[in-house]
């Protein structure tokens, strides 16, 4: 299974990253993010693991009404 940890991009010449920072990154299918002016990338979830969170989802939801008035 790969490792699906959030990793830091390398930036030694930056200090603080800006959205027009994360807006000129390639659109590579990974979820690129800044976290205090720190990039991180994480890959996307996969989709067996979609399914499962809109399963989750349905059930839930169905759970809800069924209980409440």
């Amino acid at each position: 299974m790969p490792d699906t940890r959030p990793y830091r991009c390398p930036s030694p010449d930056r200090t603080v990253w800006t959205v027009a920072d994360l807006e000129a990154l390639p659109d590579d299918g990974h979820r690129d993010e800044i976290l205090h002016g720190e990039p991180l990338v994480t890959p996307l979830p996969s989709t067996g693991r979609q399914r499962i969170a809109l399963r989750l989802t349905v059930v839930t939801e169905l759970w809800c009404r069924a209980h409440t008035g």
